[in-house]
């Protein structure tokens, strides 16, 4: 595999999502040694990946502004948002950027996300 010789994930994840984390690096990085990539090849091959195969989830982002919108506080699913990227190709900002940042500590590119509502 892989990413057997690479960084370990230093976040508290269930296995189902550093499974899927892992099968989409092996499915990114398929044809090269990554051990031979620069960082900035491992990042834009990363990038590259999440642009041609997510798409924007709108219908989600209505739904969040419509509540925003009335005043009522909505307890979003974060975690599902993220599995959703992963599973469905289906994402906004904020769960979008947090794969990007997860795939790129998986390859050993030390990254930081910041999120706000």
């Amino acid at each position: 595999m892989i990413y057997s010789n690479l960084l370990e994930i230093d976040v508290n994840m269930d296995s189902y999502m550093e499974k899927k984390l892992k099968d989409t690096i092996n499915c990114i990085f398929q044809d090269y040694n990554i051990n031979d990539l620069s960082l900035y090849e491992k990042r834009k091959m990363v990038f590259d990946y999440l642009v041609d195969n997510l798409k924007y989830d709108y219908e989600l982002l209505d739904k969040i502004k419509d509540f925003k919108i009335s005043k009522i506080r909505v307890k979003r699913d974060l975690r599902g948002e993220f599995i959703r990227v992963l599973d469905d190709g289906l994402g906004i900002c904020s769960s979008i950027s947090q794969c990007y940042k997860f795939l790129l500590e998986i390859v050993g590119i030390k990254s930081y996300c910041v999120i706000c509502d």
